[in-house]
């Protein structure tokens, strides 16, 4: 993916990047309930004639944001209070958006303003009176452009959100949600903290190399993944503690996977996209992004 200049490459330091776990297993999958229902806090029980605090709900604002090929499928998660620090999530190819739920709901209830978006490849369009479906062009290369403009409908939206904060951006992407992180990484100077989860193959080396490189100074975790040969072969070269890495479970492909197209154009690719895209995804070491996140991008400024 080609990236705008702006930031100088980043020295190659012969330290290792720091592991935080080493070939553990992904958790379970979590399914959870469409937005806009939200889970509520249930506050502690008190003792005495002390009253028990007001039970909070967690709102979630279900959103189709107008994007510049078609509308991208969002859910907004406020924080509790005042302002937060923003945070976007992007989904993997063939994965809801209600599949990053979990990651999201905890992010929310540590004060983040948290915007969640799916793949922009995977907006539905309806052409010439034909039926509605995904566009094979879009899994090209040659669409990556395409896809970076309609995931600025997702920094706008937070840009105009008064509950969220933009002056910082924290961005996490699985699966090809991570090469779109690593390409607004390079070019947003307000993003300062990324997370790269099971990166996917499909990318022009050179260029998520480049990506990377741009944003090199910047606090970057990756957990990696079967496909992520690229990011790996970057991080094992970083300079430590700039970018950490988490091993994960390689046996299993992530849930986008089976839908992934890993070439422009082709009928398999076309026909397997237009399958149901999953709602569940399995986090590898949520607790660990969690713990990450929070370190590098803390929810107040200090």
């Amino acid at each position: 993916y080609g990236s705008p200049p702006g930031y100088p490459p980043s020295p190659v330091g012969p330290a290792a990047p720091k592991t935080l776990v080493k070939d553990a297993r992904s958790v379970a999958s979590v399914r959870t309930e469409p937005a806009p229902p939200a889970r509520a806090v249930q506050a502690r029980a008190t003792s005495g004639a002390e009253p028990a605090a007001p039970q909070v709900s967690l709102l979630a604002r279900a959103l189709e944001l107008p994007a510049d090929y078609g509308p991208l499928r969002a859910i907004y998660r406020p924080p509790m209070y005042g302002q937060g620090r923003a945070i976007l999530l992007i989904s993997a190819f063939g994965q809801k958006i209600e599949g990053l739920d979990p990651l999201a709901m905890a992010l929310q209830e540590r004060g983040y303003a948290v915007l969640g978006v799916e793949y922009p490849g995977m907006i539905l369009k309806k052409k010439e009176g034909g039926p509605i479906k995904l566009d094979p062009w879009r899994y090209g290369q040659q669409a990556v452009p395409s896809l970076m403009k309609d995931l600025s409908a997702a920094i706008r939206f937070l840009e105009d959100e008064p509950t969220a904060s933009m002056s910082t951006l924290a961005v996490v992407g699985n699966g090809l949600g991570a090469n779109l992180a690593a390409i607004l990484g390079a070019s947003d100077p307000r993003v300062t903290a990324l997370a790269y989860i099971h990166p996917g193959k499909f990318c022009d080396p050179s260029s998520i190399q480049e990506s990377l490189s741009a944003s090199s100074r910047k606090p970057s975790l990756l957990v990696t993944g079967i496909k992520d040969v690229v990011f790996k072969d970057f991080f094992r070269k970083a300079a430590a503690p700039e970018h950490m890495v988490i091993g994960s479970d390689t046996s299993q492909a992530a849930p986008g996977d089976q839908a992934r197209p890993e070439a422009a154009g082709t009928e398999a690719a076309a026909a397997a996209a237009q399958e149901e895209p999953a709602d569940t995804l399995a986090i590898p070491h949520l607790e660990d992004v969690l713990s990450w996140l929070v370190a590098h991008y803390p929810s107040t400024k200090s």
